[in-house]
């Protein structure tokens, strides 16, 4: 099957416009609709509904989704390991949830390739869920997440412990509801989401979701607000007085896991990697 149909498919699932798709491909929009013709002919279903100004996935073309990103990404991977310019050449794939990239993966990346000159790297930040699909397709080498995965194919390993700490743009208590005029909710996990779900404080409804705990501290410093943040992010922040801690307020502790497929090939690189985060 050509490669470019279902990038086709996808680009057209994602904009949900014929139009937008064939702009953004470089075709003609009778090109990206011949494609995806092409596409349902092969597989004799049809992949999209039609209406006047709406497209959506069918069921087949729902299931089809998951299959093309996951095709689509071994054929890539399957490049880069046949174009490495010799034998020494390695790969590997890494994937993290945002906060998790942010907090523990970013300053990482170009020391990898000082260690390793033939180093191809691919890094993704992904939902928990997709990371731990990509790792059981094996098209990731290594998956970082809060929650580890009770996977009989997977191994796992504790990387560190993340402290969070709830913090407020400006000096209040549990007690004083003034901490709840702007309520920052960050993604730290299900288990932060559960043990948050059992303490006896209401939290209100929050001005401002994110998976990523940089945007949450920058919208505190540039907004106001409250928020559940890394000790180690927000720490210069309380040391100059422009964040304070929320006094009575419980820290609760995050464990980072790695994880990887215990098929894995790789394990002196991801080893190594692993060596350097636990040293972070």
């Amino acid at each position: 099957m050509d490669t470019e149909l279902l990038k086709t498919f996808l680009e057209v699932e994602r904009t949900r416009h014929f139009g937008r798709a064939a702009e953004n491909l470089y075709l003609t929009q009778s090109a990206v609709s011949a494609r995806v013709r092409q596409l349902e002919q092969l597989l004799g279903i049809a992949l999209f509904e039609r209406f006047r100004h709406n497209i959506q996935l069918t069921h087949a073309g729902e299931k089809l989704k998951r299959h093309a990103q996951s095709i689509l990404l071994s054929w890539e991977r399957a490049r880069q390991e046949v174009g490495l310019r010799n034998d020494s050449g390695q790969q590997i794939a890494i994937g993290a949830t945002p906060n998790l990239w942010d907090l523990l993966m970013q300053d990482d990346l170009g020391e990898l390739y000082g260690d390793y000159q033939e180093l191809a790297l691919r890094a993704e930040m992904q939902s928990h869920e997709v990371i731990l699909r990509r790792l059981m397709e094996r098209t990731l080498d290594l998956g970082v997440v809060f929650d580890p995965p009770k996977i009989d194919e997977l191994k796992t390993r504790l990387l560190t412990e993340i402290n969070l700490v709830m913090v407020a743009d400006h000096s209040c208590s549990l007690s004083d509801d003034s901490w709840r005029k702007r309520w920052v909710s960050v993604d730290w996990g299900t288990q932060f989401s559960l043990l948050q779900a059992q303490m006896p404080e209401q939290f209100p409804r929050p001005v401002l979701h994110t998976n990523n705990g940089r945007i949450a501290r920058d919208f505190l410093l540039t907004r106001g607000g409250c928020a559940y943040l890394p000790q180690l992010l927000v720490q210069p922040m309380l040391d100059l007085g422009k964040l304070h801690l929320v006094k009575g307020a419980q820290e609760i502790s995050r464990q980072a896991w790695a994880c990887w497929h215990n098929s894995q090939v790789n394990l002196d690189l991801i080893e190594h990697v692993l060596s350097r985060l636990k040293n972070e």
